[in-house]
């Protein structure tokens, strides 16, 4: 896997066992498609490599500019 080859940590929740957490990932998300990639307050949904690293630097623009003020 992606994460683990690139000793990325992550937390998987089972939304199909867990409750709770489906409620969640469609409370904020608005989809049951999985994975669902959060990072700070942006988000994927699928996976790929690309979406992954444009979902990363968008996470490293926004504390840069954060930092900045």
């Amino acid at each position: 896997m992606y994460f683990k080859d690139n000793k990325i940590d992550y937390v998987e929740y089972n939304v199909k066992a867990d409750t709770e957490r489906r409620s969640f990932m469609l409370e904020n998300y608005g989809s049951m498609g999985v994975p669902v990639i959060v990072h700070g307050k942006h988000y994927m949904i699928g996976w790929s490599v690309e979406k992954f690293n444009a979902l990363m630097a968008q996470s490293a623009d926004a504390v840069a500019s954060k930092a900045k003020q």
